[in-house]
């Protein structure tokens, strides 16, 4: 015979894995996205890892881009260009 205590736990320990997964994924996105406020998008343009100056402020380099025609113009293409305070963006061939 089954305690009604087991048909309790058969049920909540899924429940409870169920729900701490479902929260937990989308805290990963959101750390994900914080960490690059920069995203490349096509055109060539790469970005690098972030560089943690001393007085705390972060700078990204953007290198790549593509120049039409070997023209003196370079563009670049982002899906996401934010520049929060204390961060910075250094454009380099």
């Amino acid at each position: 015979m089954k305690t009604p205590h087991r048909e309790h736990d058969r049920f909540v320990r899924p429940l409870i894995f169920g729900l701490a997964l479902f929260l937990a994924i989308p805290c990963s996105f959101s750390l994900a996205q914080a960490d690059m406020p920069i995203t490349p998008s096509g055109l060539n343009t790469h970005i690098g890892a972030p560089t943690i100056l001393p007085g705390g402020e972060t700078v990204y380099d953007i290198t790549g881009g593509t120049r039409p025609g070997n023209g003196p113009n370079l563009f670049h293409s982002f899906g996401d260009f934010n520049v929060p305070s204390q961060q910075h963006r250094q454009f380099s061939e």
